[in-house]
C-alpha cells in the first residue's frame, strides 16, 4: 500500500491517538514527536498488521498510546536516545535504497513491502549498529503491542494477581507504596542495625 502521507494514514488507521482519546490519565501531553508517531505508525503496519498470527493488530492495541506512557516515564538521555533510534531508521533507506522504484524515500514514505525489505535488511545485517537498530525497534514495538491486555489475554501472558503478606523484611525498606504502610503497620518495629546484625549472625528476623 502506498502511504504519500504517512501522518495522515496512519490517522486513519488509529494508531496516532490524540490527547482526548487516550483514556487514563489524558490530561497529561502527548510524548512522542510527530516523526516518532509516524516511524512507529509506519513499523507497526509491517509487525502487526491486520489480519497477521493475532486477530489484534497493532492498531487495535493502540501501541502508540502504550509507548507514548513508556517514554513519558525515561529521563531525558533515554528520550533521545529513542529520537536518534527514529531518525535513524526513518533516513536509512535513502541510503540503502529500498528494492523496487523509488525505494530512496523515508521510511514512511515506502509501500509496505518496501517497509518490509528494509527492516528485514536491518534485522539480518552483517553490521552490528544495523542489526541494533532493528532489534531496538522491535523491542518497542513488541512491548507496546503486549502491554495491550487483551493481547496478553491471548498469548496467555496475563499478569497473576500476587497476593502480598506483610513480613518483618519490611522494615528494613523504605516505603514504596501504600502496601508497604499496611505492611509495616502489621509487623514490629525493627531497628535495621539490629537486623542486619542478625542477619549476619546466622540468625532469624522476628
Amino acid at each position: 500500500m502506498e502511504v504519500p502521507v504517512a501522518a495522515a494514514v496512519a490517522g486513519e488507521i488509529g494508531l496516532i491517538v490524540p490527547p482526548s482519546a487516550r483514556g487514563p490519565g489524558a490530561e497529561r501531553p502527548a510524548v512522542l514527536t510527530a516523526t516518532e508517531r509516524v516511524l512507529f505508525s509506519a513499523v507497526a503496519l509491517v509487525m502487526f498488521p491486520p489480519g497477521g498470527a493475532l486477530a489484534r493488530s497493532g492498531a487495535d492495541a493502540r501501541i502508540l498510546t502504550h509507548l507514548d506512557d513508556f517514554v513519558a516515564g525515561l529521563g531525558r538521555t533515554n528520550r533521545r536516545l529513542i529520537g536518534l533510534l527514529v531518525l535513524a531508521v526513518e533516513w536509512a533507506s535513502l541510503f540503502l535504497a529500498a528494492p523496487g522504484p523509488r525505494g530512496r524515500r523515508r521510511f514512511s514514505r515506502l509501500t509496505e513491502n518496501q517497509r518490509a525489505a528494509c527492516l528485514e535488511h536491518l534485522r539480518t545485517s552483517p553490521r552490528y549498529l544495523e542489526r541494533l537498530m532493528f532489534t531496538s525497534l522491535r523491542a518497542l514495538l513488541t512491548m507496546g503491542y503486549f502491554a495491550d491486555p487483551e493481547v496478553a489475554a491471548a498469548l496467555g501472558i496475563a499478569p497473576a494477581v500476587l497476593h502480598r503478606q506483610p513480613s518483618p523484611a519490611d522494615g528494613l525498606w523504605p516505603l514504596l507504596d501504600g502496601a508497604g504502610e499496611s505492611a509495616r503497620a502489621a509487623t514490629e518495629p525493627l531497628e535495621p542495625g539490629a537486623a542486619w546484625s542478625a542477619l549476619a549472625d546466622g540468625g532469624e528476623l522476628g
